[in-house]
C-alpha cells in the first residue's frame, strides 16, 4: 500500500490532483486573476500598489518580477478602461 492509499484511504498517488486538466489557469488566467485581486484590494491606489512592487523587483534585479508585474499592470489598465481583449 502506497502513502496516498493509507493516509487518504484511496489508491492512487494524488487524490487531490483534478481529473479534468482543463481546469487549470494558464499564465493569463492568472494574470487576470491577480489584477481583479489587486483591484479589489487595493481600489483607487492599485496602480500605486503595482508601480511600487515594480520598483522593488527592478532595484532587487528580478528578471521574472517585472515582466510578470507589468502584464498585470496591463490587465488592470484594461480592466479599469473597459478595454478588454
Amino acid at each position: 500500500m502506497n502513502i496516498a492509499a493509507s493516509v487518504f484511504g484511496v489508491n492512487r498517488v494524488a487524490p487531490f490532483a483534478p481529473r479534468n486538466l482543463s481546469c487549470i489557469m494558464t499564465p493569463e488566467h492568472e494574470r487576470w486573476a491577480e489584477a481583479v485581486a489587486i483591484q479589489q484590494r487595493y481600489g483607487d491606489q492599485a496602480n500605486a500598489h503595482i508601480a511600487e512592487q515594480v520598483a522593488t523587483l527592478a532595484i532587487a534585479g528580478d528578471q521574472a518580477g517585472v515582466p510578470r508585474w507589468r502584464e498585470v499592470a496591463a490587465r488592470l489598465d484594461q480592466l479599469q478602461t473597459g478595454t478588454m481583449q
